[in-house]
């Protein structure tokens, strides 16, 4: 049975809008055009207001475990020197070891119990191709999307790059220590979970653990600050780009359902509104 950690014993309120967030940690290297396979998987169910509901920490079985005489996938993981760190975190039960299709299973359970229509990363076109190419590497293609159809994906690396990277303050906060907060060829300011954290935090000497449920705990942290401090409504969220926003934005405001409405449809839609900007 899949340990999950629920950290309020309260009912759901079906007034609040939850939010699943997660974070991956990838082996690549493998027989799949060298893309990233996961192998550790966190994530937790937040609201919008700062309350974190329930989390889960899983351990792939089929990436993470010896497959042949002692060959892993992990040989190939960026922080594969991590296992010994692994191993003691399953025999402590703060970790499951499971296979894919029951961390998928628990994750679709997840949305469906809180009504999710939002799942969250920091780089999250990282984290969704990532669970993707898992899929499909496992099922020959034969399945492709992790996610359940109607579950969109927002990014806090889009939403930092929309607010704190021209905020005056984030930016004189990271000329103190340029050599560990701008990049190094352009001098651009950092957006990483780890810097972000460092100055939302206030503690200048915090490292990223990089393992799936410890890096969700402070991405959580980047969005509640994000939110709480700038105009969210006007914040650009998802990962796939400000035009593909833009036109997503254009058609909630007009209530165009963009997979049920025709090309005479739009057409119909474009007239009428030059006509109105006509009068």
């Amino acid at each position: 049975m899949i340990k999950t950690f629920r950290t309020s014993g309260k009912a759901i309120d079906r007034r609040k809008n939850y939010i699943l967030i997660l974070d991956v940690e990838t082996s690549g290297n493998l027989a799949v055009n060298d893309t990233s396979i996961v192998y550790d998987l966190g994530g937790s169910i937040i609201d919008t207001t700062g309350g974190t509901h329930e989390e889960f920490s899983f351990l792939i079985e089929e990436i993470f475990m010896p497959y042949d005489e002692g060959k892993s996938y992990m040989q190939s993981a960026y922080y594969g020197w991590k296992l010994p760190y692994y191993t003691r975190k399953a025999q402590n039960g703060e970790i499951n070891i499971v296979s894919f299709w029951e961390a998928r299973e628990h994750i679709h359970n997840l949305i469906k119990r809180y009504n999710v229509k939002i799942a969250m990363a920091h780089n999250a076109r990282f984290d969704s191709k990532a669970l993707n190419n898992t899929i499909r590497y496992l099922t020959a293609s034969k399945q492709r999307s992790f996610l359940p159809y109607g579950v969109n994906w927002w990014c806090t690396m889009t939403m930092a790059q929309h607010t704190l990277k021209t905020d005056k303050r984030y930016s004189a906060w990271c000329d103190e220590k340029p050599q560990t907060r701008r990049t190094e060829k352009r001098g651009w300011v950092k957006l990483t979970a780890e810097v972000l954290f460092q100055y939302i935090s206030g503690d200048d000497n915090f490292v990223e653990e990089h393992t799936g449920l410890a890096d969700v705990r402070i991405e959580k942290q980047i969005f509640w600050y994000i939110k709480n401090n700038y105009n969210f409504s006007e914040v650009y969220k998802s990962p796939w780009g400000k035009r593909f926003e833009d036109k997503q934005r254009k058609l909630k405001k007009h209530k165009i359902k963009q997979h049920k409405n025709t090309r005479f449809q739009w057409d119909i839609w474009k007239i009428a509104k030059s006509q109105k900007s006509l009068v």
